[in-house]
């Protein structure tokens, strides 16, 4: 795991424990999704007025066909998920007024992004 925090963050006015909760459902699927051996990154940055917390892993990647589903309830590309974790992720950003958005390649990995805005 490498951790890149930018110092000197604006503050968010959120809930902590949702956004613990959003962060930890994206960093545990990132870590379900990764190969032993690959990396994952957690990183903050500030963009425009938003705070953006970025997990990146190495994993499998999304397929094309799954992309538009990801953040649907009870849908799972895993054995046994029940597919709630990025979902509730998503409704947590969204209460706060923000946004989950995503990058992934086939065979190479995915990035998440949770953007939320600065002090409301």
């Amino acid at each position: 795991v490498r951790i890149i925090l930018h110092e000197n963050l604006p503050a968010i006015a959120a809930d902590p424990i949702q956004i613990k909760q959003a962060i930890l459902n994206i960093v545990l699927n990132a870590i379900e999704n990764s190969p032993s051996s690959g990396s994952i990154t957690l990183a903050t940055e500030t963009e425009d007025t938003n705070v953006s917390i970025k997990v990146a892993d190495e994993g499998k990647g999304i397929q094309p066909a799954h992309r538009d589903h990801i953040f649907d309830p009870f849908v799972s590309t895993k054995e046994g998920g029940i597919g709630l974790g990025l979902a509730l992720a998503e409704k947590i950003a969204r209460a706060h007024h923000g946004l989950i958005s995503f990058t992934s390649e086939v065979g190479k990995g995915s990035s998440f992004s949770l953007s939320l805005p600065v002090g409301r």
